[in-house]
């Protein structure tokens, strides 16, 4: 369940995640997925989602990448918000960015086109456009909204602070001036409205903006430097009991305290199997006992009760360092019909037959420099790993090692930081590998990778019983007919 990028605890006590690889349902006992059918209409609109809110009333919302959903909870689906109600393209862009509800109750979304209000009645669904894309020359992208007691909305933005005045005026737009010339330093993600009107803003260029509503200024928060003296990116702020802020960030989580303006940062500790299992935190959320549940971006859900702070890789009980080293970790099927597993800490490969029985133990010496994400084993037993900037072989029969950097001939550069989705070695033996970067073609006898012109960006690959191969990008899908050398 990694790249978690939603959590929330509905009027039923139950956990919801919502991750790049659909939602899934905790109810203490067992976990259930829901994916997006194609043949289904009352299924989840995508599996590729951005956040899951349980209103007022107890109905749950999901959005991602497909659009808005309302789930039915008597008939355990889905109901789809119109697409062309929320004043999207479903031609160019479905995305819902965030989901709020706002003191009227009505449910908020931010999207690329703005921030519309939903309504739910008798009648249907009734959308009420609060902001929208254009205005005053500026497009804008909504990724976080707070309401104040007036009921002003205050809206961040891919390119600064919007302000939408309860009492029908103009919107206005807030910019930070600072020394830092980032692009992003307006690009803010996430933002907290404190009981002192003074909203807590985390903007993409990392560190934490404070905008006080009275006097329309901006003042960084200098303090916050995570203990390696990075300035971390902010991904979500919620309170504490207490009156401190729980703020989850991409270097750890941290717990803040205005009062003393001191911090206590909660991280991975190498060996230590009680520590965050990820520094990179995507989601946040505060369940009714004041558990905090923390979704990360390689290794899954963790969470932790403060009373006894120390951290479980969820949903796995931990009994040992055994137990922990294959939690959140890599599995799959060779071509011999074995399954094999691969620990989070990347240090051993184990085999088993299909009787559960294991049947081998191979000591793992992967590059420590390189971000490995994807395995597969071929059926010449060979182990690839794919990194990222490096392809790694491990011969299982005579224990040998290859590492081959991931340049493609011609113009085409290393890849730097591109983190491999997927591989897929098709039936006429051509050797994919999906990721970031797009799709590259790898060559296991001459060790030469060919980059894929027409594909910026992939996720999924798949072949299909006519062998062609299908490539799902970030808004399109490809497809290299059977016979046909690039798409």
């Amino acid at each position: 369940m990694s790249n978690a990028r939603g959590i929330v605890q509905d009027k039923q006590g139950f956990m919801w995640f919502a991750t790049y690889a659909g939602l899934f349902r905790y109810d203490s006992h067992t976990l259930k997925k829901y994916l997006h059918n194609s043949s289904d209409p009352n299924s989840i609109s995508s599996d590729m989602l951005n956040a899951v809110f349980c209103d007022s009333k107890g109905d749950l919302w999901v959005a991602g990448t497909g659009g808005l959903d309302r789930y039915n909870r008597e008939t355990d689906n889905f109901t789809h918000v119109d697409h062309n109600l929320l004043n999207t393209n479903p031609e160019l862009n479905n995305n819902i960015y965030t989901i709020a509800e706002d003191r009227d109750h009505r449910i908020l979304v931010g999207t690329p086109f703005g921030l519309n209000s939903i309504m739910v009645a008798k009648g249907g669904i009734k959308v009420t456009y609060i902001l929208h894309r254009t205005f005053e020359g500026l497009d804008k992208d909504i990724f976080s909204v707070s309401q104040t007691s007036e009921g002003d909305f205050w809206a961040g933005s891919d390119n600064g602070l919007v302000h939408v005045p309860a009492n029908g005026n103009p919107p206005k737009v807030f910019h930070f001036k600072s020394a830092n010339k980032s692009p992003l330093i307006n690009d803010f993600r996430t933002q907290y409205l404190d009981e002192r009107n003074v909203i807590w803003l985390g903007p993409s260029s990392g560190g934490i903006v404070h905008f006080d509503i009275a006097t329309r200024t901006f003042s960084p928060m200098k303090d916050f430097v995570a203990p390696d003296g990075v300035t971390p990116v902010v991904s979500c702020i919620l309170p504490e009991r207490s009156g401190k802020l729980w703020i989850a960030t991409h270097s750890g989580l941290a717990l803040f305290d205005p009062v003393s303006r001191k911090t206590t940062w909660y991280r991975n500790q190498p060996g230590n199997i009680y520590s965050l299992a990820d520094n990179n935190i995507q989601t946040m959320c505060v369940d009714r006992q004041g558990g905090v549940w923390l979704g990360t971006y390689y290794f899954g859900i963790s969470n932790f009760y403060p009373d006894a702070p120390r951290f479980l890789p969820w949903p796995f009980t931990v009994s040992g360092i055994s137990d922990v080293r294959y939690a959140n970790s890599w599995m799959g099927n060779s071509k011999d019909g074995k399954l094999w597993v691969i620990g989070k800490d990347q240090k051993k490969l184990l085999l088993f037959d299909t009787s559960g029985m294991q049947t081998r133990s191979f000591d793992m010496k992967l590059l420590p420099s390189s971000d490995y994400y994807h395995f597969y084993i071929d059926g010449n037993n060979t182990l690839w790993a794919a990194g990222n900037t490096v392809l790694t072989s491990l011969d299982l029969n005579s224990g040998s090692y290859r590492h081959y950097p991931t340049a493609a001939s011609g113009s085409y550069k290393a890849v730097d930081d591109g983190r491999v989705h997927e591989i897929l070695e098709d039936s006429g033996g051509r050797f994919w590998l999906i990721g970031t970067f797009g799709a590259l073609l790898f060559d296991k006898h001459t060790g030469r990778f060919r980059k894929c012109k027409s594909v910026s960006y992939a996720h999924s690959v798949l072949e299909d019983s006519k062998q062609n191969i299908w490539i799902g990008g970030g808004d399109e899908v490809f497809v290299l007919k059977n016979g046909e050398v690039d798409f």
